[in-house]
């Protein structure tokens, strides 16, 4: 798969995630990048870690064309995948 068809794939991923977070959540507030990251983390109990790494990585890539504070504390607290993957679910 070319570089520029997984990008969409990702782009496409995240759209949907967007989509669905957006259906799911009532009263949102104005940061809201950071409470799709955290509604994603969530996630985390009902998904795979490779499901869930794809996602947080889509989501990611997505936010990417969003240059603002907002979206760049959104990227960083999905990061690193693996360890906030982990680290929710043995909260729950």
């Amino acid at each position: 798969m070319k570089q520029s068809d997984q990008s969409l794939l990702m782009v496409q991923t995240a759209e949907q995630l967007h989509l669905t977070f957006l259906n799911e959540t009532t009263n949102l507030k104005k940061d809201l990048a950071t409470e799709f990251s955290i509604w994603w983390i969530k996630q985390a109990t009902q998904v795979s870690i490779k499901m869930w790494e794809h996602g947080a990585q889509s989501i990611i890539l997505y936010l990417d064309s969003i240059n603002t504070f907002d979206a760049r504390i959104a990227k960083a607290i999905l990061q690193p995948f693996k360890k906030t993957y982990t680290t929710f679910r043995l909260t729950k």
